[in-house]
Order: C-alpha cells, then structure tokens, then sequence
C-alpha cells in the first residue's frame, strides 16, 4: 500500500459527496497509472469520472470503447490479443481527437509510420514510447504540441535538433534503454530549452564539468534527476545546487566527490529542497548532522550503495550506520519516506517508528518485522523485482527504474514478505 493508498482510504467517505468538477482538478495532479490503479478503486463514483478520462488498455477489445472524452490512453503490460502500436495509435486518431497522454510499454515499440500517425493527434502534451530500431534519430518528428517527452531509446545526431526547432518541452526525461547522445547536442538541446524545462532526467555518464555549467541555466527546474554521474567534482556542485527553484533533487553515481566534497554539496543546497537523492556516492556518517540542518523541509530521502569511494561496491552502505541515519531522521522533523539499504536494529526500527511524520520505509533488519500494525509502512531493503521493469544500472531504487510511470509507486517484488536475496534469472 502506497502512501497515497493510506490518504484515500482515510478520507474515502468524506471524498464521495465532492462535486465531479473538484474531482476531475485534483485528478488532474495525479499520475494516469496511479489514476487507474489506486484512486479509481475508492469508490464507484471516482472509477466513473477516471474511466471517462483515461483507459488503461488490458484487452485489445477495449480499444472499441475508445471515446471523444478520453484524455489519456496506457499500456503498461503485455495484451495477449493486440499485435503492435499501431492499432492502438489507429483507433486513438480516428476516436479521440483530444487525446493529451499516450503510454504504450516496451512489448509493442513504434516505428517511423506509427510516429508519423501521431500527427494526427494535435493536442497531445505526453507521449512515453519505444521505437523499433532502438534509437531516436533526425527521421523521427515529434508532435510540436508536446510539453513532456519520455525518451526510451538512444539518441542519435539530429533527433535533439528537431526537437528545438518544433518543442517547447516542459519535461524531458530518459528512461526505458535511453543511455546514449551527442552530448555537444544536448547540451545545445538544454540551452535553447532552459526556459521552459521544469522536470529534467538525464544519464551523465558523458557529461564533465563544463557540461554541467548548462544546467545551471535551466532555472524553472523544479525536479532534477541526474544519474551515473560518475564526472561530477566539486567543480560541477555550484551549478546544480544553485537552482533557486528545485525541490527534487537525485544525483546518484556521483563517485569522483570524496567526504569533503559531499559536505560541500550539501552545504550548496537550497534550503527549500524537499526530495533528495544521493545514492551510490560517498555519503556517510559524518553527513547526516549537516543534511538535516541545511534542508528543514526535508520529506523524502533515497541512500543507498552509500561509501562507494570506500569499497561499497556490494549490498548495504558501508560509509553509513543505522545509528547516524537515525539522527538525521529524527532532526528531519517533516520526514515522511525514508528509501535505503542501511541496517537498522530493533530498538533504532521502534525510534523510527516513533517520528511523528514517517510514514514509509525502506531498509534492512534482522527477524521479523518489529513495527507491524504500526502506521509507518516497513518494506525490506532485499527484495527482489522483476528486471523487466528495472535498468540494472546499479545506483539505487529510483536511478533502475525502466519506465517513468513507475516514478513514485511501489513495484510489487518477485518474493512478498521474503527478505533473502534471490537472483530473477
């Protein structure tokens, strides 16, 4: 049960007299697959108003129901009986003119024709897709009414050029296979697009210091998620964390800063950032004191792979003790989801579950699990998920994802309630 299962269920009864119109705003702030998923299962009314608007697409017969209402179309799973994308991109054209958002998930990739198919879709704003060849090139348009890309692909010389003559993208995100560019294009693509970008995920493994000078030029950003950052120095720090308006920060695989250049960077941070990532870095113990006090509005942090420059090549973080970690929790009095593989003891598990705005966890422990019943959700730190839905980049829960529509929920694991560690092979 996911944070925003525990929230509907408390105010399930309050919630069902709000008037339809209230509904569809506040719907409009929650994620489509979470729409589907969770809110739609509150109650009869909710299921009516998010089946109007959107349609996760389990069986190809439902694309008969497609409607001149709908505004956002998924396929987040394998559908026995649909054969490729563009049927659903068919049927999409010709019975929903005002379609926003099209997912569609790795088993059923694009090809040239189906994106030239998507033309005829001009209001869409959020579009998450494979292509066939396995990468995004110049023979690949996007629709210019797209705000929020989703790149699952690597992209080669003239994709990000195209998409500066015809997109003013408010999102840009690289997940699915995307790990490759022509980073001089890039950096050019993030200049002219600095004035618009508000959600940025990148794959850095190419990008030094002077590179990271560019981002610093993107300041609407308000959520930055940099990955296999393993060219950050201290030189890069000022330019990310100079963003007046970030409050998501994730910059993991950042191996090169060494103890003191991770107290520099935090002590750069902006005091109103309230999601924080620092996975698979140098993180330690002698942090935690310095994080709390530099980002009072500290609600969600994600450790993991901690000590990476200190042999932390394995599970668990070798710089980081659950002891320190705790002090950190219990200074960051808005804490509500704590995501790491740090060790924690009985007695450090019951302080935690004491904190008065802990709601989610994630960690390692011995035995069973000491806290159940209690209101803060306890998840073990060594369970597996199916890789179809992982990187395997090896930076911590949030850089593995595969699919951006997986951002915020909860996967379900291989092996519930077992906390050995399996291989998925």
């Amino acid at each position: 049960m996911t944070e925003l299962d525990h929230f509907l269920s408390s105010i399930k009864e309050t919630m069902e007299n709000i008037p339809d119109e209230i509904l569809e705003y506040i719907f409009h702030y929650i994620s489509t697959y979470e729409l589907c998923t969770v809110v739609s299962e509150v109650c009869k009314q909710w299921q009516l108003i998010i089946m109007h608007q959107v349609m996760s697409v389990k069986d190809a017969d439902q694309l008969r129901m497609f409607h001149v209402g709908l505004r956002a179309v998924i396929v987040t799973e394998r559908v026995w009986n649909l054969c490729a994308a563009s049927r659903v991109i068919t049927c999409a054209t010709q019975m929903i003119p005002r379609l926003q958002e099209l997912t569609i998930c790795s088993n059923f990739p694009l090809d040239e024709e189906d994106y030239k198919s998507l033309m005829y879709i001009p209001h869409l704003k959020h579009l998450d897709v494979f292509s066939k060849r396995k990468c995004m090139d110049k023979n690949i348009n996007i629709n210019a009414s797209i705000t929020i890309l989703v790149v699952n692909e690597a992209m080669a010389s003239g994709f990000l050029k195209n998409l500066n003559k015809s997109n003013k993208l408010m999102a840009f995100h690289m997940y699915g296979r995307a790990r490759y560019y022509i980073v001089r294009q890039m950096v050019d693509f993030l200049q002219i697009q600095s004035g618009n970008l508000q959600d940025l995920t990148l794959r850095c493994q190419e990008f030094g210091d002077e590179k990271f000078k560019t981002i610093s030029q993107c300041v609407r950003l308000v959520s930055l998620q940099l990955h296999q950052c393993s060219l950050v120095t201290k030189r890069s720090i000022a330019y990310v964390a100079s963003l007046p308006k970030l409050r998501r920060l994730h910059l993991t695989g950042a191996r090169l800063l060494r103890s003191s250049g991770i107290l520099e960077l935090i002590n750069c941070l902006h005091p109103l950032i309230e999601d924080l990532n620092l996975s698979y870095s140098d993180f330690g113990d002698e942090h935690c004191t310095a994080l709390a006090l530099r980002l009072p509005r500290l609600t969600t942090l994600e450790l993991w792979r901690c000590g990476a420059g200190r042999g932390g090549a394995g599970l668990g973080s070798v710089g980081l003790c659950g002891a320190a970690l705790l002090r950190l929790v219990q200074e960051a009095r808005r804490m509500r989801a704590l995501d790491t593989d740090v060790h924690f003891d009985a007695l450090q598990l019951q302080a935690l579950g004491d904190h008065s705005a802990l709601g989610k966890l994630r960690c390692r422990w011995d035995g069973p699990n000491p806290l159940v019943g209690s209101k803060l959700k306890m998840t073990s730190a060594l369970k597996v998920y199916s890789k179809e839905y992982l990187r395997g980049d090896g930076e911590g829960p949030s850089a593995e994802l595969y699919y951006y529509w997986t951002r915020g929920v909860d996967l379900i694991s291989l092996f519930e309630g077992d906390q050995t560690p399996r291989t998925t092979d």
